[in-house]
């Protein structure tokens, strides 16, 4: 990851907050800012893709957050079996302070694409992320890069799964099966605030 240096731009652009009253205090630039943004916006979304991967298959947290408060499931990957997250993976950076994207802005630096994404607030570093960023153009011509199934070497299912998800889990079994995948089960330890697994039969 490249970083710009006010030394590099060669001016002084000033603090966030001094450039954003210059921008502020100009109508046009204001007017033009406003007009286009929502088109920005929605172009980056359309034409941006993102996939987010913790380090961690057993923090509690992220489980009550993104798998149904204990009812999903987990995917583990094995990195160094596709060279796709060798391409396109990166960590996320955890700081107190938004990110300033106003250098980037001035020398037009690609990564304004780029950094504004991978930073987020230090209050979200326990969940140790990284993120594969890619465009609509990369996948298209790379169909076979967004299947990474070859690379899964475990799944976890949640610790509160109930009856109603016997399907769903006969399907994840049968496919660990057919494809020599451990497939475990998460139970909450009954001393410590903690999740552990076993094998999904035991």
């Amino acid at each position: 990851m490249k970083y710009i240096s006010k030394e590099r731009i060669g001016v002084d652009i000033g603090s966030r907050s001094s450039y954003e009253k210059r921008i502020k205090n100009n109508a046009i630039v204001g007017d033009e800012i406003k007009k286009n943004y929502d088109s920005i916006v929605s172009g980056f979304k359309r034409y941006v893709k993102i996939a987010c991967f913790a380090e961690n298959y057993d923090n509690m947290l992220m489980w009550s957050h993104y798998a149904k408060n204990h009812s999903g499931y987990c995917i583990e990957y094995d990195t160094r079996k596709d060279e796709f997250f060798d391409m396109l993976l990166l960590p996320v950076i955890y700081s107190n302070e938004r990110y300033d994207a106003t250098p980037c802005f001035i020398t037009k630096s690609p990564n304004i694409s780029i950094n504004p994404i991978l930073y987020k607030s230090d209050e979200w570093s326990y969940e140790r992320e990284w993120k594969i960023f890619g465009t609509t153009d990369i996948f298209k011509h790379e169909i076979d890069c967004l299947n990474l199934s070859k690379a899964i070497s475990a799944i976890y299912i949640g610790a509160v799964t109930d009856g109603k998800d016997k399907d769903k889990i006969d399907d994840i079994k049968n496919w660990g099966d057919k494809n020599k995948v451990q497939i475990n089960k998460m139970r909450l330890n009954q001393g410590k605030y903690k999740l552990e697994y076993g094998s999904f039969q035991s």
